[in-house]
């Protein structure tokens, strides 16, 4: 996958965001407050991120069990990674998506990024492991 690159972290009233623009460094970039049910804010302000970067990549952590089962935040988050894709799509904009388990990562982040935003931290530490993972990283 090309970069830059934009990872979610999705929970229930916050979005933590991350970039890495290289392709190489992950850094925590923001926090998305939004209140459920209302998703289309933290929806639109990811779409003006990713026109704002010329994001190429997104990278979303799912949240499922260690194993990879399915859990109801996960099938939640799934359900606004499907709205995500339509409002892209409606903005003429074509990352491609890359889903990934987010499994402990805000616990993570909390030691890796003391200091920082949890949530936008846990993006960081999701995308960062993706790049290290997949040889992008220095």
């Amino acid at each position: 996958m090309s970069s830059p690159y934009l990872a979610l972290d999705i929970g229930l009233r916050h979005t933590g965001v991350a970039l890495s623009e290289s392709g190489r460094i992950a850094q925590p970039l923001t926090t998305v407050t939004w209140t459920p049910p209302h998703a289309n804010p933290m929806l639109e302000a990811v779409v003006k991120l990713c026109k704002e970067y010329e994001i190429a990549t997104i990278l979303v952590g799912i949240p499922w069990e260690e194993d990879g089962t399915a859990t109801a935040q996960s099938l939640r988050t799934e359900g606004l990674l499907s709205r995500l894709e339509t409002l892209l799509t409606a903005s003429n904009l074509t990352p491609v998506i890359i889903k990934a388990n987010e499994y402990l990562t805000t616990q993570d982040a909390l030691q890796r990024f003391p200091g920082t935003d949890k949530d936008a931290a846990a993006a960081a530490v999701l995308l960062q492991d993706y790049l290290d993972e997949n040889g992008l990283a220095w």
